[in-house]
């Protein structure tokens, strides 16, 4: 009967550096995922109460500022319904500039001025308010109140060009580019410039071909007479009836 070999104890093989070599490692067991957290918490912790300190700030900033803001737009209309005659649409105005309802004030003001037979008065206003507003459709109204009142206070060139512009305006409504448009054309007309009459007409075409406007603009077509036809001339040589 063959007997097996007996491996040699720890201490033999801590003895015997050969048997030590080639003995297999023992394993090691390394730190655990809490431990791992713990030390990146601990070299990390000053950056992150940091960053969280910061990102809290901002968005305490951001509430604040925008509640801010909304007890001013509050104040303001609440000043601007305050504003009943001229002068204190004008002083609203004045000391709100840039604000929606500037423009508002602006607009109203062009309007009053409008009515007064003040062009001149009415087109700056106008050009105010636009400045003002910006865009939607009080903005148009104002542009298109600016290029007439420029034509009638006698910046004819102006005023055109003003109403041109928001013809040509894509990003204008269909309505308002039509309304321009008529008014381009209608200058045109009057100042007998058939080419730039016939382009406008062509513009409302494309642009609003079934509108009010459209149809008001096709009545500035001049009307051709058309042309009587000669009589035929008496034949130069007469034959003699029969019987003479």
């Amino acid at each position: 009967m063959s007997i097996s070999p007996i491996p040699p104890s720890p201490a033999s093989r801590a003895e015997d550096p050969q048997a030590a070599a080639s003995a297999e490692p023992i394993p090691v067991a390394g730190p655990s995922f809490e431990d791992q957290l713990r030390a990146f918490w601990e070299a990390q912790r000053s950056r992150i109460v940091t960053l969280v300190a910061v990102v809290t700030l901002v968005i305490l900033g951001k509430g604040a500022w925008e509640m801010y803001q909304a007890r001013q737009e509050a104040g303001i209309a609440a000043d601007f319904a305050k504003a009943k005659t001229s002068e204190q649409l004008q002083r609203f105005a004045v000391e709100h500039p840039g604000n929606a309802l500037a423009g508002v004030a602006h607009l109203r003001l062009a309007d009053e001025a409008y009515e007064a037979g003040k062009f001149t008065d009415a087109a700056a206003s106008y050009g105010k308010a636009v400045a003002a507003l910006k865009e939607g459709p009080l903005s148009s109204r104002a542009r298109i109140g600016q290029g007439i009142t420029q034509v009638l206070g006698g910046d004819r060139a102006g005023g055109t060009a003003t109403l041109k512009a928001l013809a040509d305006d894509l990003t204008a409504a269909v309505s308002v580019r039509a309304e321009a448009g008529y008014h381009v054309a209608s200058l045109a007309a009057e100042a007998g410039d058939a080419a730039a009459l016939q382009s406008s007409l062509e513009q409302l075409t494309r642009v609003a071909p079934q509108s009010l406007w459209a149809q008001r603009a096709s009545l500035l077509r001049p009307i051709s007479t058309p042309t009587a036809t000669p009589a035929a001339p008496a034949p130069a040589v007469s034959f003699p009836t029969k019987g003479k």
